[in-house]
């Protein structure tokens, strides 16, 4: 954590969000701002980020989620324009976390690091949006796409992470309204640079390319919601056991609880496991 060494934390989503600076860190690199005027959640629960010029020091900004959550459904829903962003702004959604030492085994992926990405990447002609498993340079790595937006309108991104796959997908509305009629773009991606199976955490940042955005402006971004749904892997090699998922949308802050019934095909214990605060114990 020595980019966060503000110490600064916001509730988001139901979830605890480190936020990051102050202090010149990468990407970039750039100096992040981790005050209420760079980062903030608005009274209907919308996280807030911005790219500022303060005084003579441009800031951008980047939260992390404290925890964890290992393999599963990771949903981001913005608001708004994101096409209007200047070529050499880049909004990121994103697991990563700090490398451990070198690893013979997996070099080129050291952070775990998959993307959803917004940004022209300095090019104005260029697509939105892609999809990125690092390194980027790979070719099948990556992919990209581009999005139109309208004034207000919701467009939801996620990242499945399995051990096996990642699978990205971008779609117009919220969390529950992925359909094929919503479907913006979709990529499957089963290489060798899927994330081992650590502990990369959600990171949401918004930053300047080469210097300040390019149109002299103060930029912004809103978040509507993050959701994650835990995927059930049955990780337990020495037990015969049937893995299940007690609920997929819930609970969350908009719904506390749920119940479900479902029928075993053989008889023996069972255990009731928190899937989203045990995973990285079942591992």
């Amino acid at each position: 954590w020595f980019d966060f060494p503000g110490g600064r934390v916001i509730d988001f989503a139901g979830h605890d969000w480190r936020v990051k600076g102050p202090g010149v860190y990468g990407p970039g690199p750039s100096f992040f701002g981790d005050s209420v005027n760079d980062v903030w959640v608005d009274a209907q629960g919308q996280l807030h980020m911005a790219i500022k010029k303060f005084g003579g020091t441009w800031h951008s900004t980047e939260v992390t989620l404290e925890e964890p959550l290992g393999y599963g459904d990771y949903i981001f829903t913005t608001v708004g324009r994101l096409d209007l962003f200047p070529a050499n702004v880049v909004f990121g959604l994103f697991l990563w976390q700090y490398p451990y030492c070198y690893d013979p085994a997996n070099p080129w992926n050291l952070h775990n690091e998959i993307d959803v990405e917004i940004s022209r990447w300095g090019n104005p002609a260029d697509d939105v949006a892609q999809f990125v498993i690092q390194p980027y340079y790979v070719t099948s790595n990556i992919t990209r796409f581009d999005i139109t937006y309208s004034e207000g309108e919701l467009v939801s991104y996620a990242l499945r992470w399995l051990p096996d796959r990642v699978e990205a997908r971008a779609w117009r509305g919220g969390p529950a309204d992925e359909s094929p009629a919503t479907t913006i773009a979709s990529w499957v991606n089963t290489g060798a640079y899927l994330p081992r199976p650590e502990q990369p955490r959600v990171h949401i940042n918004f930053w300047q390319l080469d210097g300040p955005p390019s149109n002299g402006q103060n930029q912004e971004v809103v978040l509507n919601a993050f959701r994650f749904v835990p995927v059930c892997v049955d990780l337990l090699a020495d037990k015969q056991s049937q893995c299940f998922l007690a609920c997929m949308d819930g609970p969350s802050t908009d719904t506390p609880s749920t119940c479900g019934e479902y029928d075993f095909d053989n008889d023996g214990d069972i255990d009731l496991i928190d899937f989203a605060s045990q995973v990285n114990q079942l591992r």
